[in-house]
């Protein structure tokens, strides 16, 4: 056999190993998530020396990142405010959840928005698999060449040291780099799933409980979702399900779910759930009222303290 035959073989053999083994194991989702906690540990090293009685944390994927500014909470609130969302973070959204309960004290507010709540069909990573090799852990996840490297550095544990942070933040966790005025080509409206409430209802309340045996208010905040209009009225009746649902169960005045479905592309990004400038604005305006309504807010002790 001629060597120009035995290297494209070799190759070749070498690309469908490593469509094998990225397509059972999602070293890249791994990747992401470590390089993502990593990122918003400094965030939560200065949330931890705050003196502060109480403190407002936002966490989710992109649309917290993108779509909330701890800032301006903050700046109305006057309770300081952090901003720890992780791009991608629907994938490991456990094992996250699991990395920000130790930073959360009595008295602290936690809005929690997570894009499964809307996409219960989005690939997520079992707990624990992003630190650790298991069963539970492999699924359908294809991939080719580059995840050789990626499990070279979920085994080596190299992971902290490769490749710059994804998002500049400033002292509130807000990205300082963010232009959410700059135009994007037209992208994809969100489709309704067959149904949301049953699963989220049981999502939802068990943040819910966790965040409460911590001694912290939770809000879970549904994030603006760009919608085509003839399929807004199956949007809002999927919604309406889920609140009557959290009411039902007693959880009711923990949920933000108002004015979530949007047909005007100028309320978002670049894709059916990052808001742009506008959306952003409004999304914030909309936590705020929520946390400083007398009626209708959870956490109004605390926020009416200061």
């Amino acid at each position: 056999m001629h060597a120009s035959k035995r290297i494209t073989f070799l190759a070749a053999g070498l690309w469908l190993a490593a469509c094998l083994v990225g397509s059972i194991f999602p070293w890249d989702v791994v990747d992401r998530a470590r390089l993502g906690m990593d990122e918003v540990h400094s965030v939560l090293s200065m949330a931890d020396q705050t003196k502060a009685a109480e403190r407002i944390f936002l966490v989710g994927s992109s649309p917290i990142v993108l779509g909330i500014s701890a800032k301006e909470i903050e700046r109305r609130t006057g309770v300081p405010t952090f901003n720890i969302g992780i791009n991608d973070s629907a994938e490991f959204f456990d094992d996250y959840m699991g990395r920000i309960l130790p930073h959360i004290r009595k008295g602290d507010i936690v809005v929690v928005s997570d894009p499964r709540w809307l996409d219960p069909l989005r690939l997520k990573l079992a707990p624990g698999c992003t630190e650790r090799l298991a069963g539970n852990c492999l699924g359908w996840w294809f991939g080719t060449l580059p995840h050789l490297s990626l499990a070279g550095r979920f085994i080596l544990g190299l992971h902290q040291s490769i490749g710059p942070t994804r998002i500049d933040r400033d002292a509130h966790g807000d990205n300082d780099a963010l232009d959410p005025s700059r135009s994007h080509k037209p992208f994809d409206t969100m489709r309704p799933p067959a149904q949301i409430a049953t699963a989220d209802v049981k999502q939802m309340t068990q943040i819910v409980d966790e965040l409460r045996r911590h001694d912290a208010c939770p809000l879970l905040a549904l994030g603006p979702v760009f919608v085509s209009e003839r399929e807004e009225m199956s949007w809002n009746s999927q919604i309406g399900a889920l609140q009557s649902a959290m009411s039902k169960s007693g959880y009711g005045r923990f949920l933000l779910a108002d004015d979530v479905f949007k047909t005007d592309p100028a309320d978002f990004l670049n894709s059916y759930e990052h808001p742009s400038a506008v959306g952003r604005r409004n999304w914030t305006n909309q936590v705020i009222a929520r946390l400083t309504d007398h009626v209708l807010g959870p956490c109004i002790s605390i926020t009416a303290a200061d």
